[in-house]
């Protein structure tokens, strides 16, 4: 059987149902009667998230997604040279001389913080307890 001959079947069986009852078309789906075409469906495309994809939360919970399967990002700490190179004579290591000032100014900076709380306790601005904690 080809398939020439297979919808002839199809449609000779569908149209004495048709002609003798007077259906509309409405009715003959909802009584399931009327065969649907083969391999169609009832909808032609089901998503696959139901939910809208052009909001906010969606763009939010898909960064997070992303973000979880990465390793955490570490900071880049640039160099001049590789290890155990000369530089030329002359040459300053700006790198090397920022990543000093970072290390040295924390502690200065907080020992300048401690001398304007000490100042504060003195004009009686904070507690002696709010300085000691």
């Amino acid at each position: 059987m080809n398939n020439e001959q297979f919808r002839r079947l199809i449609l000779d069986q569908n149209k004495p149902q048709q002609t003798n009852s007077n259906p509309s078309p409405k009715d003959a789906t909802r009584t399931g009667n009327a065969t649907p075409a083969l391999g169609s469906r009832m909808r032609s495309s089901i998503p696959m998230t139901p939910r809208s994809v052009t909001g906010p939360d969606f763009a939010r919970q898909l960064a997070e997604y992303r973000r979880d399967g990465q390793p955490a990002t570490k900071r880049f700490r640039s160099s001049a040279a590789p290890k155990g190179t000369k530089l030329p004579a002359g040459y300053e290591d700006r790198a090397a001389r920022l990543r000093a000032e970072d290390g040295e100014g924390g502690s200065d900076d907080l020992g300048q913080r401690v001398k304007a709380l000490e100042e504060m306790v003195k004009l009686g601005q904070i507690e002696r307890e709010t300085f000691e904690k």
